[in-house]
């Protein structure tokens, strides 16, 4: 009688498959997105905003744009208005996230360059209580696959979401994969995707 198994070798194979290929979309993404032209880029965030606020209702939580990201101020700023601006805090080996009432003197500029919450100043919300999580990414893909930068901190914090929390890509139209993106095990697919 046969016994078939996985053979740890061919495991770590394919594995390292999966991460030349997402490491491959990232290089390409990032490019194709850095190549934007800034009269593409000025207004995405009003559209963003156009769109979204139509859809949220309640504490949402968001993300600081870093770099060539779309553009996320114009929307932050609706959602501290309605009180309902939450951002992960710095330190993204921890879900910790807080609620930011005033983004002028509760943010500060982490590490890497895009602004975070002072966790002295802002009030940490309950992972449970979030119905809305608006997720950055390099690429994303029809199914609501996405490749993101490779620390795995939205596939945790999605992960630790209930399957009611609505869970939306947001980013420019450029950024849609025209192929089904690599997906692993621990991958979380999104609900939604407003691609401006």
């Amino acid at each position: 009688m046969g016994i078939s198994y996985e053979k740890p070798a061919m495991k770590k194979a394919c594995l390292l498959r999966m991460n030349k290929e997402k490491a491959a979309f990232r290089k390409h993404a990032r490019q194709k997105r850095k190549s934007l032209p800034l009269e593409r880029r000025l207004g995405a965030g009003d559209k963003i905003v156009e769109i979204l606020t139509k859809r949220i209702h309640t504490p949402t939580l968001s993300f600081a744009n870093f770099r060539d990201e779309v553009d996320m101020g114009p929307l932050n700023e609706w959602l501290q208005q309605h009180h309902w601006l939450l951002l992960p805090g710095e330190d993204h080996t921890q879900l910790t996230i807080y609620s930011v009432d005033d983004s002028t003197s509760q943010l500060k500029k982490s590490s890497k360059g895009y602004l975070v919450p002072q966790k002295e100043l802002c009030s940490p919300f309950p992972l449970g209580n979030i119905s809305c999580v608006l997720v950055p990414a390099l690429a994303f893909d029809e199914k609501g696959g996405r490749i993101g930068y490779g620390g795995g901190f939205y596939d945790r914090l999605l992960a630790s979401m209930g399957k009611e929390t609505r869970k939306i890509g947001v980013g420019f139209i450029e950024q849609l994969s025209p192929i089904e993106l690599p997906h692993e095990t621990h991958d979380i697919y999104l609900d939604e995707l407003i691609l401006v």
